[in-house]
């Protein structure tokens, strides 16, 4: 996973719930977000205004 800047109408057609070929979106406003790679080689990004803080506490949720 990984905290990003991204481009909502160039990389995933807008906001809202999402699907393109950069995988699903949740998001509502904004360009930053966590991109989240799965292991099944598809990703999921979730749109927040704390996404360093986010991926902060993914990471420390994961360890657990």
């Amino acid at each position: 996973m990984e905290a990003i800047k991204y481009n909502p109408i160039i990389d995933y057609g807008g906001w809202g719930i999402k699907h393109s070929y950069n995988g699903r979106a949740y998001n509502v406003s904004g360009n930053f977000g966590v991109k989240i790679y799965l292991s099944n080689g598809k990703n999921i990004l979730f749109g927040s205004k704390k996404h360093k803080e986010f991926e902060i506490a993914l990471i420390k949720a994961m360890k657990q």
